[in-house]
């Protein structure tokens, strides 16, 4: 949190706009709290300048989701399937992944913010948790939402969920991971 903040304030003295370091300082504060209170185990996203940060104007987080004590997660995998339209990930029925739009209100203008939700079982779990990766990017209101852009940041996002692997615990203790 504190680097984060670090950051901000100095991307914003690079533009000479210290004075909006304030509200950003509250926006981080306000942030990491939201994260704690949702049980966020990791954060992905572009944060250091260098040569090969690919920069994109969202993040990832990630979760544990555990199924309640008489079901597995079978009944939710159901349920987003009719009510969002989740699908699998380039077919591949491990992760099954759904998306949403919805229009906020920022200080220059409209933002439509699109959240897409990744969902795949946890080995040995018996489908009763599962890693949540929760992908989100914004854009004014102005930009079509098929702008070729847009669908690269969703490409960007989809390939590199699509990438996970568990590794199992001996595996990954013995290669030094």
């Amino acid at each position: 949190m504190k680097k984060m903040g670090r950051q901000v304030r100095d991307r914003l003295a690079a533009v000479g706009r210290t004075d909006l370091a304030p509200e950003a300082h509250g926006l981080v504060l306000s942030s990491f709290k939201e994260l704690r209170k949702q049980d966020v185990i990791a954060v992905f996203s572009a944060t250091e300048d260098r040569d090969d940060t690919i920069w994109m104007p969202g993040s990832m987080l990630a979760t544990i989701r555990r199924a309640g004590a008489d079901h597995n997660l079978d009944e939710l995998v159901v349920h987003l399937i009719r009510e969002y339209g989740a699908a699998p990930l380039f077919g591949d029925k491990r992760f099954v992944r759904y998306r949403r739009e919805r229009e906020r209100e920022l200080p220059d203008g409209m933002a439509r913010i699109t959240t897409i939700e990744y969902m795949t079982p946890i080995p040995t779990s018996n489908r009763r948790r599962a890693l949540c990766l929760t992908a989100s990017y914004g854009a004014p209101t102005t930009v079509p939402a098929d702008d070729e852009r847009l669908e690269a940041y969703e490409l960007a996002f989809d390939a590199m969920v699509s990438t996970l692997r568990w590794i199992p615990p001996e595996a990954a203790a013995s290669s030094g991971s």
